[in-house]
């Protein structure tokens, strides 16, 4: 598939886990200061968060394009339109569904 794909919390530990990801324990509740390397989805720089999280995912097949102190928060496939994010944009940062919806 090549078409865009968005994965929100689990959505990014699935989309990770198909590309060979690895989960590991990071637990995360409430607001989060989080950093973006580059645009985002229309995003960059620092961005307050709402987190509700135990598990995070690594995986090499993707940008780590965002992350708080702890935890990577957001990444795009190396060669695909998938993006994850490890916060809940739906609860404080609407726009970036928006964004994502206009790609």
């Amino acid at each position: 598939l090549d078409k865009p794909i968005l994965g929100i919390c689990g959505g990014m530990h699935i989309l990770g886990l198909i590309y060979n990801g690895e989960i590991k324990k990071r637990q995360e509740i409430g607001l989060t200061k989080i950093n973006f390397k580059n645009d985002f989805l229309g995003f960059h720089g620092e961005l307050e968060v709402y987190e509700l999280h135990n598990l995070n995912v690594e995986s090499n097949q993707f940008n780590q394009e965002a992350s708080s102190d702890s935890s990577i928060q957001a990444i795009k496939h190396k060669e695909k339109p998938f993006y994850g994010v490890q916060f809940h944009p739906e609860v404080r940062n609407k726009n970036l569904i928006i964004n994502y919806a206009n790609l």
